[in-house]
């Protein structure tokens, strides 16, 4: 990051100017433009130019709030893409067993829909 402030009283880390955070115990990496950081409870908000990258798969959007002790998150206006699937959604909630997209959709590539439908 460009400035790393930390409020001693409550914390609590906010980093500003293309922060990178690496969480190597749940191989996973954020980028965004600003990163608040609660270690009382774990949780990280990320705002601006979000980049989620987790086990290869890459989530942008412009907001994110990562619970680190649950390993979940909630992120705003994402875009991600899971094989050939292509996923929008104006809300995204990812927990290590199920995604909820609010005011979403799911973009299948013909060729995919083909596959699924022939192997049914």
């Amino acid at each position: 990051s460009n400035t790393l402030n930390y409020d001693k009283d409550n914390d609590v880390y906010v980093a500003t100017g293309r922060v990178h955070v690496l969480v190597s115990d749940q191989n996973s990496e954020l980028i965004a433009d600003k990163v608040t950081y609660d270690q009382k409870t774990q949780v990280l908000v990320a705002e601006g130019n979000v980049d989620i990258k987790k086990n290869g798969q890459h989530t942008k959007g412009a907001f994110a709030r990562i619970d680190l002790s649950r390993q979940s998150a909630l992120v705003n206006d994402a875009v991600t893409k899971i094989e050939s699937v292509r996923v929008n959604a104006k809300t995204a909630y990812v927990d290590p067993n199920f995604v909820i997209l609010e005011n979403g959709r799911i973009l299948i590539p013909p060729e995919m829909m083909a596959k699924r439908l022939i192997h049914k």
